[in-house]
């Protein structure tokens, strides 16, 4: 067998792409498609390379009447864990670049969902233009749309994404080559996720600095526009940490490090239980105030809170779960 049918054997059994051959060789797809078109012989560092690749010696690609070992090519596929090759890696990191957008928009959503109600509220009680009646119906009804449109959003992510839930919830293996790729590729994401995240921080601080400026102020409708500012500018910083984190941790799921280690693993379901639920609870919280005691333009507060109190009710519940185990 001529090398040039050899290496497209071992290539479409690996179950790869002339082009993720070539990205792996640091070569151009042309020259992959000339080596098994036998129009070009590759050098002798490329045939290292992939002898390394395949798992095969550099004497069975080079001379016709060494055989292989069968066993050795399909070791991979013996094993009851789902195998992630690197084409299906790649689709999976591209599309967790494609839905972190959504997602973030979903979650900026939400975040701003209650800007309109809550200046509404404050306008209607200085203006004979609208009623509160009125003021809390459109309020309301633009809190609503922005809530639906996001949970839309967030549902259509999950669909997408199905295909690759066993990546959050399974043991699964790698395909050669998938591991070292991806931790190449998570390397030179890390200085874009590093950045997004203090520029997301430091947006979220400084947001606080409007309010408190028209704090002094006395102005009521000024410190409730700023009450809106603030929260349009949490969600621009929030949408920078979600963006950042959701790409992040496409990296890590398969990688299964960080969060998504197997440990981690047969903790997350636990974790997600009372993450829906929590949020459930601050929105009945929410729902309650506003309603009970008309207070839409205070009951905002909610939200930050719940944000801040998250953090801490997730770790204490990842603490008791980790000594579980």
């Amino acid at each position: 067998m001529l090398l040039a049918d050899k290496i497209i054997e071992l290539r479409k059994k690996k179950g790869m792409s002339q082009e993720e051959l070539a990205n792996m060789l640091n070569v151009s797809r042309q020259a992959v498609s000339k080596w098994e078109s036998n129009q070009s012989m590759p050098d002798i560092d490329k045939i290292i390379k992939m002898a390394d690749l395949f798992m095969v010696s550099t004497d069975y690609l080079l001379k016709e009447n060494v055989f292989i070992d069968e066993n050795i090519i399909n070791a991979e596929t013996n094993n009851d864990k789902k195998l992630l090759s690197l084409e299906e890696a790649n689709s999976f990191i591209t599309l967790r670049r494609k839905n972190a957008k959504l997602v973030s928009l979903a979650t900026a959503l939400c975040i701003i969902s209650p800007t309109v109600l809550i200046y509404l509220a404050a306008y209607s009680e200085r203006s004979n233009n609208i009623s509160e009646s009125l003021a809390a119906i459109l309020g309301l009804v633009f809190l609503f749309v922005l809530i639906a449109i996001a949970v839309a959003i967030f549902m259509w992510v999950s669909f997408l994404e199905k295909d690759y839930d066993y990546l959050n919830k399974n043991e699964f293996e790698t395909a050669y080559g998938v591991s070292s790729y991806v931790k190449e590729k998570k390397k030179e994401y890390r200085i874009n996720y590093i950045r997004n995240n203090i520029i997301g921080v430091i947006v979220c601080i400084l947001a606080v600095i409007p309010l408190l400026i028209a704090a002094f102020t006395e102005d009521e409708m000024l410190i409730i526009s700023t009450v809106v500012l603030l929260l349009v500018l949490i969600s621009l910083g929030t949408t920078l940490f979600v963006n950042s984190n959701i790409i992040m941790s496409s990296y890590s799921k398969i990688l299964e490090e960080d969060d998504y280690s197997r440990q981690n693993k047969r903790n997350n379901s636990i974790q997600e239980k009372i993450s829906g639920i929590y949020w459930i609870l601050a929105l009945i919280v929410y729902f309650i105030w506003s309603f009970s005691c008309n207070s839409w333009k205070e009951s905002w507060i909610v939200w930050p809170i719940a944000a801040l109190l998250y953090v801490l009710v997730y770790n204490i519940v990842k603490i008791v779960v980790d000594k579980k185990h």
